[in-house]
């Protein structure tokens, strides 16, 4: 194989790679957004997770 061919099969491996992983993060979202769905629940737990961890990090600062 040449240079051109092999760069050319580099980058085509980079876009297939580049695809799998946005693929993956829509996956992931819609995964997440169903459970929220499934399981309102979840919403509000992770809501309160995130407002202590965002007090406890601005706490000292107070």
């Amino acid at each position: 194989m040449d240079g051109g061919v092999r760069r050319y099969l580099a980058k085509d491996a980079d876009a297939v790679i580049c695809g799998q992983r946005v693929t993956q993060g829509i996956q992931q979202r819609r995964a997440s957004q169903k459970a929220i769905a499934d399981y309102p629940d979840v919403l509000i737990g992770k809501a309160l997770e995130h407002s202590q961890a965002a007090l406890t990090a601005v706490q000292p600062r107070l």
